[in-house]
């Protein structure tokens, strides 16, 4: 359980956990993750997603998580089309998926429409009705 957590986030659809072991755990209505098993995961217990437990920054939107790694990549799972447009997808990603690599990430924030992680450097990625990269 999350309950040994570091941290916890929500959104409209669903709510994600970060434990102090680098596990992301994820509960709620849409989750928008598909385990190993092909089942896209929605209920009200939390749920281990993925085996990865390097973990250091989670942020849940409206139907899509994004976290960041101890190594700095960004990645996201989830509803990856409509206003936030992940590159290189436009499209639903059921499993965690790196996006914008190249940089060393630190920290994410995510809403309902929109999304914002933070560089080591200072930069600041916009996800949104503004899309752009700082």
């Amino acid at each position: 359980m999350v309950a040994s957590g570091v941290s916890v986030d929500s959104s409209s659809g669903h709510a994600v956990g970060l434990k102090s072991d680098g596990s992301i755990w994820i509960w709620g209505g849409f989750s928008g993750f598909r385990q190993s098993d092909g089942v896209v995961r929605r209920g009200f217990v939390p749920t281990q997603m993925g085996t990865d437990t390097d973990w250091v920054s989670v942020a849940a939107g409206c139907g899509y998580t994004l976290a960041v790694k101890e190594d700095g990549s960004l990645w996201v799972a989830g509803l990856g089309g409509g206003q936030l447009q992940f590159q290189p997808f436009g499209r639903d990603i059921y499993t965690f998926t790196q996006t914008y690599e190249g940089h060393h990430w630190v920290d994410v924030v995510a809403g309902d429409n929109r999304a914002f992680a933070i560089r080591q450097d200072g930069g600041i990625l916009r996800l949104g009705h503004s899309l752009s990269l700082e």
